[in-house]
């Protein structure tokens, strides 16, 4: 159950590699959009990610919102490059399994590592 104004972390079900040519990106479902659940994971999939799927759930409703394991929140929609990524996804979250929290202390500015 997600109540009024709670955020939550989910995963995706499904683990995905993409190839260093395609890209997805993730969408709510409209039926559940309408009822208030805002659907997000930065939006974006890079080329050459693999792992599930990290989804950041928001009930913008001023009811809950039932949500079970295996429900259909969202899909993917994937697009293809015209050439291969010159810096395919190899970052903080390659590999992810399960919802997975924020890796923001691994990046370059804070960490002093490069390309993350």
């Amino acid at each position: 159950m997600l109540l009024p104004g709670q955020f939550v972390l989910a995963t995706t079900m499904e683990y995905i590699g993409l190839p260093d040519n395609l890209t997805a990106f993730v969408e709510g479902r409209s039926s559940l959009g309408r009822m208030g659940l805002f659907i997000q994971n930065a939006g974006w999939v890079d080329p050459g990610f693999q792992g599930e799927i990290t989804l950041e759930l928001f009930n913008a409703n001023r009811c809950a919102i039932e949500l079970k394991a295996g429900r259909r929140v969202g899909q993917l929609v994937f697009a293809e490059l015209d050439q291969t990524a010159q810096n395919p996804y190899r970052g903080k979250y390659q590999g992810q399994k399960g919802a997975t929290g924020s890796r923001v202390f691994l990046d370059a500015e804070i960490s002093g590592r490069e390309n993350e």
